[in-house]
C-alpha cells in the first residue's frame, strides 16, 4: 500500500491515472472504487483543495470521454464523479482544513442529508419510484420465499418509502470509507500510526448526539420516511464514533488485535443485529462521553 500512496503523490498524471483506473476496475470488483476515491482524498489532504479539484475535473474529463466512446453517452463521468468522488473531495478539503475527522464526518452526514431533503423536493413520491425500480428485484424472490402477496405488498411499500435515505446512508458509508482510506495513506507516508490515533478519538459531540435521538424519537412517534431516513444518517455517523470507540478500548488492552477480529467476527456475523447496538454505543458515547468517564475512573483507581 506504501507503493500504491507513493505512486499517487508522485504527480497529477499519475494521480488521475489512479483515480481513474481503479474506477474503471471497480466495474469488475466494486471495491476497488473505495480505492479510486481514496487516491483522490489522499491527493487533497497531501496537496490542498485545488491540486485535489484538478485531479477530481480531470479523471471526470477522461470518465467522460470514456463513457461517450463505450456507451454513447457523456453523462457517464458527471454522474460517478457527483456520487462517488465529488463527496469525498469536499469531506477531504474539511478535514485538511480542520485536521479534525469529526468535522470531516458531520460534513459527509450533512452531504446525506442534503441529498435526501433535495430529492424529496424535486420528486413529488420518491416512494414511488423507488417502488418501480424494487418491484421487478424483488417481488419474485419474496413470492418464492412463500411470502403472502398482501405481506409482500406491505414489504415493498415500506422498503420504497425508506429507499432514498438508505441509498443516501449507503453512499455516506462509501465516502467515509475513502476518506479513511485516503487519510490512511497520508498517515502511512508521513505520519505513521496518526489515522488510527484520530480514529480512536473521533467524537461527534454532545449536541449532535441529541439532535440524533430527538430525531429517532420523532421518526418513532410520527413514521414520516423523511425523518427516519435523516436519522438513519446520523445514526451512520454515530456508528462510526461507536467503532472509534470500540478501537480505543481495544487500543487499552496489552493486546488489541485479537479483540478487535473478534469484535469485526461478532459485527458480520450478526450484523443487523450488532449494527444498532454499535450505533447506540455511539450515540451514548457523544452525549455522556465514555472514553474521558472511563479514563477519570481509571485514575481514581
Amino acid at each position: 500500500m506504501r507503493a500504491l500512496a507513493q505512486f499517487i503523490v508522485r504527480g497529477p498524471l499519475q494521480a488521475v491515472a489512479m483515480v481513474v483506473g481503479l474506477a474503471a476496475a471497480a466495474f469488475v470488483f466494486p471495491p476497488l472504487m473505495l480505492l479510486s476515491g481514496g487516491a483522490l482524498a489522499l491527493v487533497t489532504l497531501v496537496f490542498g483543495a485545488r491540486r485535489g479539484g484538478e485531479v477530481l475535473v480531470a479523471a471526470t474529463v477522461v470518465m467522460a470521454a470514456a463513457g461517450l466512446a463505450l456507451l454513447g453517452s457523456a453523462w457517464f463521468g458527471p454522474v460517478l464523479s457527483a456520487v462517488d468522488w465529488v463527496p469525498v473531495w469536499i469531506c477531504a478539503v474539511a478535514l485538511g482544513a480542520t485536521r479534525s475527522l469529526a468535522v470531516a464526518t458531520a460534513v459527509g452526514a450533512a452531504l446525506a442529508v442534503f441529498a435526501v431533503l433535495g430529492i424529496h423536493l424535486a420528486v413529488p413520491d420518491p416512494a414511488a419510484v423507488w417502488r418501480h425500480v424494487l418491484d421487478p428485484w424483488l417481488s419474485g424472490p419474496l413470492e418464492e420465499m412463500g411470502v403472502a402477496e398482501g405481506e409482500r405488498e406491505k414489504a415493498l411499500a415500506s422498503l420504497a418509502a425508506v429507499a432514498t435515505g438508505a441509498v443516501a446512508a449507503s453512499a455516506y458509508v462509501s465516502t467515509m470509507l475513502a476518506l479513511w482510506i485516503g487519510r490512511a495513506w497520508q498517515a502511512l507516508l508521513y505520519n505513521p500510526g496518526g489515522f488510527g490515533q484520530e480514529f480512536r478519538g473521533l467524537r461527534l459531540g454532545r449536541s449532535p448526539a441529541l439532535v440524533t435521538a430527538l430525531l429517532v424519537g420523532a421518526a418513532s412517534l410520527w413514521h414520516q420516511p423523511v425523518l427516519f431516513e435523516i436519522a438513519l444518517i446520523l445514526l451512520v455517523a454515530f456508528a462510526f464514533e461507536g467503532l472509534g470507540f470500540v478501537h480505543w478500548l481495544a487500543h487499552r488492552s496489552p493486546r488489541p488485535m485479537p479483540w478487535l477480529v473478534g469484535f469485526y467476527v461478532v459485527l458480520v456475523l450478526v450484523f443487523p443485529q450488532a449494527l444498532p447496538v454499535v450505533m447506540g454505543l455511539g450515540v451514548v458515547d457523544g452525549l455522556f462521553d465514555l472514553r474521558a468517564r472511563i479514563a477519570r475512573g481509571d485514575g481514581k483507581g
